[in-house]
């Protein structure tokens, strides 16, 4: 299916072991498509990348590139470093995304309160 045929488009954010669980269960099913990837590993970007067919102009090393393009997709699954996971929901929310936030939201109670 093309990106344009996709009801649901989807952002990747960490091509780890827990964000590749999700963008591979998204990946057998029909309307919903990962269409962007952000890893900072070269090659787990690229494996994710492979696997998902993502285009290489969708394949980001810092979260702040995949900003930079604006909202290019309905939702954003989380799955980046536990650390990081409160700057970039926050920054997903304002662009208008939907969120599927890995666990834990946050090492810091306050903002797991804000989110």
């Amino acid at each position: 299916m093309s990106e344009e045929e996709c009801a649901v488009k989807i952002v990747l954010i960490g091509a780890g072991q827990r964000g590749r669980i999700y963008a591979d269960y998204i990946a057998e099913k029909d309307g919903i498509q990962v269409v962007a990837v952000v890893e900072p590993n070269d090659a787990r970007r690229n494996a994710a990348a492979a696997q998902l067919g993502i285009a290489g102009d969708r394949c980001f090393s810092s979260v702040e590139a995949l900003w930079a393009q604006g909202k290019i997709a309905d939702a954003a699954i989380i799955a980046s470093m536990d650390r990081d996971h409160y700057a970039q929901v926050m920054k997903a929310l304002e662009l208008g995304y939907h969120i599927l936030l890995e666990k834990p939201i946050s090492p810091d109670p306050a903002e797991c309160m804000d989110i």
